[in-house]
């Protein structure tokens, strides 16, 4: 059972960076930048801040409306 929800739980866990970066070049595109030329960390204190900086930025320049649920 635990090996089950082992599975299930990374395979969840790809499946949401998948869509992450799907939704990335999406914004990108609309923007004009390749998305391959975007380098993406990983945790720290800046997750939340970055995130927030995506929205507003997107929301400011009229870009993929809806891409963060705004």
């Amino acid at each position: 059972m635990v090996q089950v929800l082992k599975k299930t739980t990374e395979n969840t866990f790809r499946d949401l960076q998948i869509s992450a970066v799907n939704q990335l070049a999406l914004y990108c595109e609309a923007m004009g930048i390749n998305v391959y030329d975007v380098r993406a960390g990983v945790g720290g204190h800046c997750l939340t801040r970055d995130t927030y900086h995506l929205e507003r930025g997107s929301s400011l320049q009229e870009l993929c409306p809806g891409i963060f649920g705004t």
